[in-house]
């Protein structure tokens, strides 16, 4: 059983052999079966000034505004809120540029509340915003 294992590993060793040239490459054949006949081949020394290059960025935020207004005497009121969630990501396997990824959000609520009574009187306003900004680079 040993002897069956060791030898079918052999032979699959054997079989992957054809398929690089004698400079451990791909022949241009090969390369033209698999769709890839126009594929230049880089040298070790090209392919270890890209090895590694390219990358990714992400950034996200939230923005969230939210009001009250009440009444004492009443006890009336009025509830606001606002919220915006923003993100974004980028990716790059280019040399040449960086991936970038940049957001904005903005969040804004008004409220007014009016109430009039045979005693008082109340008027309130109430006015907010919120906002950010995110920037991601990555080299």
């Amino acid at each position: 059983m040993r002897y069956a294992f060791c030898l079918a590993a052999l032979l699959a060793a054997l079989s992957a052999v054809p398929a690089f040239a004698g400079n451990g490459h791909v022949p241009q054949s090969t390369l033209a079966v698999l769709g890839l006949a126009d594929m230049e081949i880089l040298s070790d020394e090209e392919g270890m000034q890209v090895r590694g290059q390219g990358g990714s960025a992400a950034t996200m935020g939230l923005s969230l505004v939210m009001g009250l207004l009440i009444d004492p005497a009443t006890k009336s009121f009025v509830f606001g809120a606002d919220t915006n969630v923003a993100a974004a990501s980028a990716e790059s396997s280019s040399l040449i540029t960086d991936p970038v990824a940049s957001h904005e959000t903005a969040s804004s609520v008004s409220l007014d509340l009016d109430v009039t009574t045979d005693t008082s009187v109340y008027s309130g306003v109430l006015i907010g915003g919120a906002g950010g900004s995110g920037y991601a680079s990555a080299r």
